[in-house]
C-alpha cells in the first residue's frame, strides 16, 4: 500500500499533517502529525493551560486514542510537531477524531474537538492544512466554533 502524507492544525485552528491512501475507501498506511493549534478558548483559570491532543479513527475504541506530549504553559498557541502512525486503514474509516485538552491535576478538561473525514485528508495536497476544532457548550451539547 503507498503511503501519503498531509498536514492538518488544531484550529482556528488546529494544524496537521497526515500521509495516506488517496480513495473513496480509504486502505493503506497513514502518518498524521500534528504540528500545532490557535485556539481563543483558555480553560485555564491560573495561568496558560497546558494542552495535548488526543487522536483515534473513528473505528478505534476512544480509549485506543494516541496522545501527544503535554506542550507545559502552550496556551492558546501550542506546538507539538509529532508524528503518529495510525493502524492500517481497511476501507471502512470514515473520519479521524481529534480531542484537545488541558493537563491538570486531577480531571483534564477538554478544550475543543473535531472529526475530519479522511477523504479531505489524504486527497488534498500534502501540504499542511488548518482545520476548525469545536467547542461543546450548554446542556443542549451545542457546538461552536474556536477559532
Amino acid at each position: 500500500a503507498k503511503t501519503r502524507r498531509a498536514s492538518y492544525p488544531l484550529v482556528r485552528s488546529f494544524k496537521m499533517a497526515a500521509v495516506g491512501p488517496q480513495a473513496a475507501n480509504c486502505f493503506g498506511d497513514l502518518t498524521v502529525t500534528v504540528l500545532k493549534a490557535k485556539v481563543t478558548v483558555d480553560v485555564e483559570t491560573l495561568g496558560k493551560q497546558d494542552p495535548y491532543v488526543k487522536i483515534w479513527l473513528n473505528t478505534q475504541d476512544k480509549d485506543e486514542a494516541q496522545k501527544t506530549k503535554t506542550h507545559e504553559n502552550g496556551g492558546k498557541n501550542p506546538e507539538w510537531n509529532q508524528e503518529f502512525k495510525m493502524p492500517k486503514l481497511e476501507g471502512n474509516e470514515r473520519t479521524l477524531e481529534i480531542e484537545m485538552w488541558d493537563d491538570d491535576i486531577g480531571l483534564d478538561d477538554k478544550i475543543c474537538f473535531a472529526s475530519i473525514d479522511l477523504r479531505s485528508l489524504v486527497l488534498q495536497d500534502p501540504n499542511p492544512k488548518w482545520h476548525q476544532l469545536f467547542r461543546t457548550s450548554g446542556l443542549l451539547k451545542k457546538t461552536k466554533p474556536v477559532g
